[in-house]
C-alpha cells in the first residue's frame, strides 16, 4: 500500500521537457519523435498529433508547444492505477489471510489460557490433600450451578436514582427459576417442573458497582430464595471472593450431597468458571453467549480418596498395641530372620530416649543368651531389633503426609443446561391467560421485591 501511494505522488509530479522542437519552426519535432516520447500509447500519440494540427490550422507553428507533458502524466497515473489496484488485490487478500491466522490463534491462545488457570485451580483445590483425606468421605459430590441474571431489556429496568433492576420479563423469568428447584419426591413427579435439588446456598455478584447499583443478580435468586424453606439468605460475593468461598466449602465437607447456585454477570461468567477449576477439558466454554439468558453451566465436583488410605487408617486406628508385640518376627534356628513389620506406617515398638539409653525391652524369648558374643543368636537378635527400631524412628520423625496421585483428589464434570423459559407458558401457569380473559397479568408480583 505504501508503494502504490508512492506510485500516485509520482504520477503527478511535474514531466520535465524531455523533446528539443526544431530551430526555426519546425514544427513539434516529428510523429516519430513523438511516438518515442509515448512508446506504444497510439491513444495518447493520435490525440497529441490532433493537437497539433488543431494549432497549425489557426495559423501557428507550434514551435512554441513543450513536449507532450499531460500525455507523459496520463500514462504515469494509468501505471499507478494498475499498480495500485494489484497491490490493493493482493495486500487484501493477504490481510484477510494473516487475520484469520491470528483470529485462530488468538482463540487458541484464549482457550490454552483459560485451561490453564483451570487447571492451577484444581491444583490450589486439591492443596492439603492429606487433611482433606481424613475429612472427606469416597464418593463426596457437590454441583455449582452458574447462570446468567435476568433479562435488562424494557422500561422500568432503571429506577429514579439510576439503579438498575429486571424487566418485566427478566422478573418473570426468576419465578420460573424457583420452579426449577425442588426435593427428590417432586424431581420424581411428573406433575411438577422441578428439575434440580434445592439449594442449600445462593450466591449472587454484588450490586455495589461504584457510581450506581445493579440488582438484577440478586433478583434473579430472590424468588428462588423466598420458596426455600426455611428461607435461603442470598450471599454477596465480587469475583475475587466466591471462588474462595466455594473451594473452602468443598474441602471442609460441607458441599457434600449439595448444590450451590450462582447468578453472574454473563461477561463474567467464563473467568468465575476458569476460577472454580472448569476449562474447556472440563467442559466450560470460554464465553457465555451475549443474546442468552436461558443458559447455565453445571458444575460437579466428585472427591476421589486414596485407594488405601481407609485401609491405611484401620491399621492405625485398630493395630496399635498389636504391633509393639509384632513388630519383629523372629526365627529360632541359626539363620535367623527378621521381618520388619513397618508397612502400615505405625508408631515403632520404642521411642528416641529409649534407644538412646539402651533401656528397651527385647522381648525376645532367650533373655538368658550372651550379649557379649556378637556371633550369638541372642546378639544378632538384639541388634536386628536395634536397627529395626531406629529404622521406624527415621520414618516417624519424617512428617508423613498422603501424596495425591492420578486418580485421585477433586475431579470436575461440567456440563452446558438450559432454564428452557418460556414466558407465556409460565404466565398461563400463574393464572394470566384464561379463555375469558384476564384484566391484570402479572400474578407472580406477589412476592416481589
Amino acid at each position: 500500500l505504501s508503494f502504490a501511494v508512492a506510485l500516485c505522488f509520482w504520477s503527478v509530479m511535474p514531466v520535465p521537457t524531455t523533446i528539443v522542437l526544431p530551430e526555426g519552426g519546425g514544427g513539434y519535432g516529428g510523429v516519430d519523435e513523438v511516438s518515442r516520447l509515448l512508446g506504444d500509447n497510439a491513444n495518447a500519440a493520435d490525440a497529441h498529433h490532433q493537437r497539433m494540427a488543431k494549432i497549425q490550422e489557426n495559423g501557428g507553428d507550434g514551435s512554441n508547444v513543450k513536449p507532450m507533458d499531460h500525455l507523459v502524466a496520463h500514462r504515469r497515473r494509468n501505471i499507478c492505477w494498475s499498480i495500485s489496484l494489484l497491490v490493493f488485490f493482493l495486500g487484501s487478500i493477504g490481510s484477510l489471510a494473516i487475520w484469520r491466522f491470528r483470529q485462530g490463534g488468538a482463540m487458541g491462545s484464549q482457550a490454552g489460557g483459560y485451561q490453564g488457570r483451570a487447571e492451577h485451580a484444581l491444583q490450589v483445590l486439591n492443596r492439603h490433600f492429606h487433611s482433606q483425606s481424613k475429612r472427606l468421605t469416597k464418593g463426596c459430590e457437590g454441583t455449582v450451578l452458574i447462570m446468567r441474571h435476568c433479562e435488562k431489556t424494557g422500561p422500568l429496568i432503571k429506577d429514579a436514582d439510576g439503579n438498575q433492576h429486571c424487566s418485566y420479563v427478566g422478573k418473570e423469568r426468576a419465578h420460573h427459576l424457583a420452579t426449577l428447584f425442588g426435593t427428590a419426591e417432586e424431581i420424581q413427579s411428573t406433575s411438577k417442573s422441578a428439575r434440580w435439588p434445592n439449594p442449600s446456598y445462593l450466591f449472587a455478584l454484588t450490586s455495589d458497582r461504584g457510581s450506581y447499583w445493579n440488582f438484577r443478580q440478586y433478583e434473579t435468586l430472590h424468588p428462588l430464595s423466598n420458596s426455600l424453606s426455611p428461607q435461603l439468605d442470598v450471599t454477596m460475593s465480587d469475583p475475587s471472593e466466591l471462588p474462595v468461598q466455594i473451594f473452602d466449602l468443598l474441602q471442609s465437607g460441607a458441599m457434600c450431597g449439595r448444590l450451590a447456585v450462582i447468578s453472574w454477570k454473563h461477561s463474567y461468567i467464563p473467568d468465575l468458571a476458569t476460577a472454580l477449576g472448569c476449562g474447556p477439558d472440563q467442559g466450560c466454554p470460554t464465553v457465555y453467549p451475549y443474546d442468552s439468558f436461558d443458559q447455565l453451566w453445571q458444575l460437579k465436583y466428585v472427591w476421589t480418596p486414596p485407594k488405601s488410605f481407609q485401609a491405611e487408617d484401620a491399621i492405625d486406628e485398630s493395630n496399635v498395641m498389636a504391633n509393639h508385640s509384632s513388630a519383629v518376627v523372629v526365627k529360632d534356628d541359626d539363620n535367623a530372620t527378621y521381618d520388619d513389620d513397618d508397612s502400615s506406617g505405625s508408631s515403632p515398638v520404642v521411642n528416641a530416649e529409649d534407644i538412646d539409653s539402651g533401656d528397651y525391652d527385647d522381648d525376645d524369648d532367650d533373655d538368658d543368651a550372651s550379649t557379649d558374643d556378637d556371633n550369638s543368636v541372642g546378639g544378632d537378635r538384639r541388634h536386628l531389633l536395634r536397627q529395626s527400631n531406629i529404622r521406624n524412628l527415621k520414618k516417624k520423625k519424617k512428617h508423613h503426609k498422603t501424596k495425591r496421585k492420578e486418580g485421585e483428589g477433586w475431579f470436575l464434570y461440567a456440563s452446558v443446561q438450559h432454564q428452557w423459559f418460556d414466558p407465556l407458558s409460565f404466565s398461563a401457569s400463574v393464572g394470566d391467560y384464561n379463555p375469558d380473559g384476564v384484566a391484570t397479568a402479572g400474578r407472580w408480583k406477589d412476592d416481589e421485591i
